[in-house]
């Protein structure tokens, strides 16, 4: 089987969607899936990006086009390089492009995936547009990170779009943290929000 997945790299990024790939993709070719990456990046190199440095090192198939370009030109090259060779799915991920290529994919017989990471107005306006829109732009499938993800794209009607639940996952190390005996301190890393963080439990 062979996936293909679309994302965002920068000089210094390191958000969850690009974590989530730098640690599923290993999984995937343990499984003897055949994972391929298209990025757009926000620099001339892509070497200095961290998601798509790591992916390379690791061996995975990875193409790159500078995001400047128009969107039209971006969804151009998209189709083109898919089109190199078509795998079995593709996953969107949260890439505008990906997401706005999804059409000519599907008519072309080629599955697409978006991922649902948050419930922000960003995700909000993919639900609105690329789930619940026109059928024509509709995903094939939309995957949602948590059960309250899941219910929050479900409350905004029906759609021909299946909505699965796949939680991220973390692997768990053999050796975890014992209580302190003392004062716990600690280092947080991610944004500072309650909905989705749980933040204030912390």
């Amino acid at each position: 089987m062979k996936i293909t997945f679309c994302t965002y790299d920068a000089v210094g990024f390191t958000g969850g969607p690009n974590s989530w790939l730098r640690r599923v993709l290993p999984d995937f070719k343990k499984a003897g899936i055949e994972c391929k990456v298209l990025f757009f990046i926000d620099h001339n190199s892509p070497d200095n990006c961290p998601c798509w440095r790591d992916l390379q090192t690791k061996g995975f198939s990875c193409n790159a086009l500078l995001r400047g370009k128009p969107l039209f030109a971006q969804i151009r090259w998209l189709l083109s390089e898919v089109a190199k060779e078509p795998p079995d799915i593709f996953v969107t991920n949260l890439s505008p492009v990906g997401l706005y290529a999804g059409r000519w994919l599907k008519e072309a017989g080629i599955p697409t995936v978006g991922i649902l990471h948050s419930d922000d107005e960003y995700y909000r306006s993919i639900l609105q547009k690329f789930v619940f829109g026109n059928t024509s732009e509709q995903l094939s499938t939309l995957v949602c990170v948590s059960d309250f993800l899941t219910e929050y794209a479900h409350s905004f009607g029906g759609t021909k779009t299946a909505i699965k639940c796949i939680p991220y996952g973390v692997p768990i190390p053999e050796r975890v943290a014992a209580p302190p005996q003392e004062t716990m301190q600690l280092i947080y890393v991610g944004r500072l929000v309650d909905e989705q963080k749980q933040i204030s439990q912390v």
